[in-house]
C-alpha cells in the first residue's frame, strides 16, 4: 500500500520513479494517503448508512403500526423505499446532528454524571460545577432527545402518506325497527305528560 500510494504520487508529481524516491517519499506520502482513504471511506459509508435508513423507515413504521395497534399483517418489506429523497434527506441531516449533539451531551452531560459518581465514591462529596455547564448538558440531551423523536415521526409520516389505508367513517348507530312494546310505551308517556 505504502509503495503504490508512493508510486501514484510520484507519477502524479511527474518526478521520476526510482527505489530511491519511492523510499523517501513512503512516510510522508503514507499518511496523507490514509487520512484521504480513511476521510473518503468515512463519507461514503455515512452516505450508505443514511440511504438504508431512508429505504427502510417505511417499512419500519409498517412494522410498529401491526406490533402496537394489531394491523392486518403486511410483509416486512411493505413500503420500502417509499419517499425515499426526502427521508432521506431528514436522515442525511439528522444523523449528523445525532453525532454532533451526541458528542456535546458526552461532555456536557455524561461526564460531568461519571465524574460526579466517581468524586462521591471516592471523596463523599460532589463537585462544583458551573451552571453554564449544566444548562448546556441539558440542552443538548434535549436537543438530542427531540431529533430522534423527529426522525421517527417524519418516518410515520410517511408510512402513512403511503399506506392506502383510508380512516373509516363514523357512522352512527341506525334505529332498529320499532315493536309494539316501544309503540305502547311512547303511547304511555304522552298521556302521562298531560
Amino acid at each position: 500500500m505504502r509503495v503504490a500510494s508512493a508510486v501514484f504520487s510520484l507519477w502524479k508529481l511527474d518526478l521520476p520513479i526510482s527505489l530511491t524516491a519511492v523510499n523517501d517519499a513512503a512516510d510522508s506520502v503514507q499518511t496523507s494517503f490514509v487520512l484521504l482513504t480513511f476521510g473518503s471511506t468515512a463519507i461514503v459509508l455515512y452516505i450508505i448508512y443514511a440511504a438504508v435508513s431512508a429505504a427502510m423507515a417505511v417499512p419500519m413504521a409498517s412494522a410498529a403500526q401491526e406490533a402496537g395497534y394489531g394491523a392486518p399483517s403486511r410483509g416486512f418489506f411493505f413500503g420500502f423505499g417509499r419517499s425515499f429523497i426526502p427521508l432521506f434527506c431528514v436522515f442525511f441531516f439528522s444523523i449528523l446532528l445525532q453525532f454532533y449533539f451526541g458528542l456535546l451531551t458526552a461532555l456536557f452531560a455524561l461526564l460531568p454524571i461519571f465524574i460526579s459518581v466517581i468524586s462521591i465514591i471516592l471523596t463523599q462529596s460532589l463537585p462544583d460545577f458551573d451552571l453554564d455547564l449544566i444548562l448546556k448538558g441539558i440542552a443538548a440531551s434535549a436537543a438530542l432527545l427531540w431529533l430522534n423523536s423527529w426522525i421517527w415521526s417524519v418516518c410515520a409520516l410517511a408510512f402513512l402518506k403511503h399506506s392506502g389505508d383510508a380512516p373509516l367513517p363514523a357512522t352512527s348507530p341506525q334505529p332498529g325497527p320499532e315493536t309494539a312494546t316501544d309503540i305502547r310505551s311512547l303511547r304511555k308517556s304522552r298521556e302521562r305528560s298531560f
